[in-house]
């Protein structure tokens, strides 16, 4: 902690004791607001985290649909060749689709 060179009076005793009491006060401010930040930021990441996993869902079901049209494309599309069925099970684990789930 500094040292200062104070004259030993009772005005400046009186003067150091308003100063001290406004950096106390100062610091419990600044600690609430550390708080709410904090706060605030974990709020913010848990939305995150959800806006993510829906994300992720979104685009794990539109593989899968892509996939399902591949594999059932009349043509024998590009996808169908391309995916064996280990595979196609390894990807879209989830998918709906009955050639997956058949022998």
């Amino acid at each position: 902690m500094a040292t200062l060179n104070v004259k030993p009076t009772r005005m400046e005793l009186s003067n150091l004791k308003k100063r001290r009491a406004v950096a106390i006060r100062g610091h419990k401010l600044m600690k609430d607001k550390r708080d709410e930040m904090v706060r605030r930021f974990i709020g913010y990441v848990k939305k995150n985290k959800e806006l993510r996993e829906r994300a992720e869902k979104q685009l794990r079901g539109d593989a899968c649909i892509r996939a399902c049209q591949s594999i059932h494309d009349g043509r024998g599309g590009r996808g169908s060749a391309r995916l064996s069925r280990s595979s196609r099970r390894s990807i879209l684990p989830h998918c709906p689709c009955a050639f997956d789930r058949g022998a």
